[in-house]
């Protein structure tokens, strides 16, 4: 049985509160961080590597200002986790984080794959940064189904139930473009425009319509 007992569950809930405690400090310190960069015009493209992986292309800092700032990162780990990297006196002089100054462990050794875990940590955390950074993209306003006035109004009246339903499609996929372009993170097309054009397609279907002879 995996269900918790009384004694586990009293002693349970302090760890949830600490735990919980330990978020809230987390997510105030990101809150700040994020906010001291932007106020000094710190833009996300900064932390995206200029030499490799997919936002090379986007990154805004050069090899030496990426490197730097990879340095000024793992000098945030613990000691025992810098030394996996580098020597002190190494620590003390360096200006950029790179192979050159790095400890060579044996290849295959428990020491290699630790310092390994480190250095994907310090790519992590410049990743986190460029994320937290990175601007929101603007959602897609709601398309709002137009309300008939006037002629418009009359000939909705007359029309025969049949031609409200055989728009019922269309509507349903308008509706969907719109929910699946609000859903992603990083659109690949302007979300707001698409969200203009879609309101105004929506209008002309639901708006009446009696082909003239």
């Amino acid at each position: 049985m995996n269900g918790l007992t009384a004694t586990n569950f009293t002693k349970t809930l302090p760890i949830l509160t600490s735990h919980s405690k330990a978020c809230t400090l987390k997510d105030k310190n990101e809150v700040k961080v994020i906010d001291e960069l932007r106020a000094i015009g710190v833009s996300h493209t900064v932390f995206y590597s200029p030499d490799q992986g997919k936002h090379k292309e986007e990154s805004t800092s050069t090899t030496e200002q990426y490197g730097g700032m990879k340095l000024a990162v793992l000098k945030g780990f613990s000691a025992a986790d810098i030394a996996l990297v580098a020597t002190k006196e190494t620590m003390k002089t360096a200006t950029i984080l790179h192979k050159d100054m790095q400890i060579t462990h044996p290849t295959g050794s428990d020491k290699a794959a630790a310092k390994r875990v480190v250095l994907n940590d310090v790519g992590a955390r410049m990743g986190d940064l460029a994320r937290l950074l990175k601007p929101k993209a603007k959602r897609a306003p709601q398309t709002p189904t137009p309300t008939p006035t006037g002629d418009s109004q009359t000939a909705k009246d007359d029309m025969a139930p049949a031609k409200q339903v055989g728009v019922t499609k269309e509507v349903e996929l308008l509706n969907r473009i719109v929910k699946i372009s609000q859903d992603k993170v990083e659109p690949e097309y302007d979300i707001v425009e698409l969200g203009k054009l879609l309101a105004k397609a929506l209008q002309v279907i639901n708006t009446p319509f009696e082909p003239k002879h």
